[in-house]
Parts: C-alpha cells; structure tokens; sequence
C-alpha cells in the first residue's frame, strides 16, 4: 500500500513538473514560442484606429502610433501617456526612436507627413519632411532612411533623410515593406509583394555609401537572400539574426533570417482569434525579451491589440520547478529509507 500510495505521489509531482514546464513556456497569449514564456499587454485603440507604428525605448518603455497620437506605455501597463497628439486622425505608419540623436520620428501616410520630437522635450515636435505613402524607418549610421510605395503601389523608394532633403537611395519593384540595417551598415530590404513570394535583399554598406548624393541603386544591384511569404516589420536581434512578421504563413508567424536559413521563431496561438496579424517585431534589451505588436478579434467581433513579450521563463516559475525538483528528491529518499 505504500508502495502505491508513493507511486501516485511521484505520478502527481511528474504531471505537476510538466504543468509548470508548460505554463513556463506557453499560456494563452497570442504567441507560442518553443522555450519562452510569453506575456500579453492589451492596450487601448481608439475606434477606427489601427497601431501601424511600434518601437521599444532604452529603458524598456513601448511607443505606439495609431495614427491619433504618439503614446508612450510603460512595460507593465501601468503608466500611459501621449507624447504627442495629430491634429486630426490620420492613418499610422511608423513611430523609431533614434539613439544617436535622442529623437522619437514617425510617420502617417495619410498626407504623407514625417515628424519627429525630442524625446526629452515632445514639445519641440516639428515637421522634417512629405514623403506620400510612407511606411516603415530604420536607422544607418544614426540617420533616418525610410521606405515609400509609388501612388500606384507598384514599386518601393528608399530615402536618406538628411539637412538637404530626400535623396534617393534605392528603388525596388513591389510595394514597401519593411527595412533593417544590420550592425555592419548593410540594409536588407523585404518588398511588400502581391504574389505568393517575395525576397529578403541586401545592399551592402560600401553601395549605400555610394548612393548617398546623385546616384542611387536598384532591385537588380541587391544581393537575394531568400524567398519568403511575406514580411510586414523587421529588426535584427541581438545575434545577428534578422526578425520578420509572415503574415503569410498558417498560423501566423514570426521568423528569423540567419546564416542563410529562415527558421520559425514564434506562431500566433491566440484560442479563437479571428484575422489575427502580427505586424511589428523588436527586441526589448531592458527586459531581455521578444516583442511583437499582435492584433485580432474574439467571437463577439471585439477588436484586440496586444504587445505580446517572448521571454525566458520567469524565476516564480523556476523556483516553482525546482520546489517541485525539491519534493520529489525528497519523496524518492522516503522511499529509499524505507526499503
């Protein structure tokens, strides 16, 4: 009977070392990702508002735009406020913060328009620049480039923000998508595409230098990568590895470029999430996680917006493990002295 009894017990504290284990690495957040717990922050939409815009600040604060205001949200949800409010409700593109300058640029591509405020000081926010159906903006060597759509979206225009204008950089067949420059200069590139596929490309440094002034690239003169479904937001991560949203696989997905490989980082697993989309990714150094911008609706047609964060799991449920650990070393020792 002990024997049994001490069975059970070790069956109990096997399934609760799974459950924990489990719930370490998955719950019911809008994202899966293999080995990491991931946390939902839900936050606020105006209606008819769409977050187009998504960054991370040094000390772990999130920005938005969705095209009614700039808003600063704190990690935990706890502190929210607007950094700066359009004059009237337009459609969100992008919102970056800039560390080589400490200003926060975004965009709306409603009329084209491109501002930027000093993080320190929002009141200063000013008007840099009209650039008509901007979309996404990335930083090379502390200055801003950002991607454009043509009026007819066919074709893509990457543009260096700079004292004298726009200059053209590089121009590329397909709709814009997103851009990202890596630790070593070079930018890749991910056109929208109204196929099934389209590429990750790269121009190199040395050619971007080059197309600073008077000349600039085209398509032809990247080198491809790989073949993708699609891609809305990008960012490499803190190996090397460039971060993407498939909005084209099912489920959805995040994935990540490295050494000439894509593999799937992270899938949508919202239960009963309808439409989802995964539009923005970045990397949260100050919390050590993943971060996307996730959006869907529940059975009711409820919109939800959600910063979903991909991390390790959390120490409460380590110490949870090990407690578990704990027991069951010391159930085993009962047994053992008992023989």
């Amino acid at each position: 009977m002990k024997e049994k009894r001490l069975s059970k017990l070790l069956r109990t504290i096997t399934t609760a070392l799974l459950a924990t284990l489990t719930c370490a690495s998955a719950n019911a957040a809008a994202l899966y990702a293999p080995g990491l717990n991931t946390i939902d922050l839900e936050i606020a939409v105006p209606v008819g508002a769409f977050v187009g815009g998504f960054d991370v600040l040094p000390g772990g604060s999130y920005l938005v735009n969705d095209g009614r205001a700039i808003r600063e949200i704190s990690p935990n949800g706890a502190g929210e406020h607007a950094l700066y409010t359009f004059p009237a409700p337009v459609w969100g593109s992008f919102v970056r913060y800039n560390p080589s300058d400490g200003k926060v640029y975004f965009g709306e591509s409603s009329n084209g328009d491109i501002r930027a405020f000093t993080y320190a000081d929002p009141a200063d926010a000013a008007f840099v620049t009209n650039i008509p159906n901007n979309f996404d903006m990335d930083f090379g060597g502390g200055l801003p480039y950002v991607v454009a759509s043509n009026a007819f979206w066919t074709s893509s225009s990457i543009y260096l923000l700079d004292q004298t204008g726009n200059d053209l950089i590089a121009t590329c067949d397909g709709p814009s998508g997103p851009l990202a420059f890596d630790a070593a200069g070079n930018l890749i590139y991910i056109p929208a595409s109204y196929d099934v596929t389209t590429q990750i490309v790269r121009w190199s440094s040395s050619q971007i230098a080059g197309a600073i002034g008077p000349a600039s690239l085209a398509r032809i003169d990247a080198e491809a990568l790989a073949t993708v479904e699609a891609a809305y937001g990008s960012a490499f991560d803190s190996t090397g590895g460039l971060m993407f949203t498939n909005n084209g696989l099912a489920p959805k997905s995040i994935q990540v470029y490295k050494d000439g490989a894509v593999s799937t980082f992270a899938t949508f697993v919202q239960p009963g999430g309808l439409y989802p989309f995964i539009s923005v990714v970045r990397e949260n150094p100050a919390a050590g996680a993943t971060c996307a911008l996730v959006s869907w609706c529940d059975a009711d047609w409820t919109s939800h917006t959600v910063i979903s964060s991909m991390a390790v799991p959390e120490p409460s449920s380590l110490g949870a493990f090990l407690s578990l650990i704990g027991l069951a070393a010391s159930a085993k020792l009962l047994r053992g002295r008992r023989k």
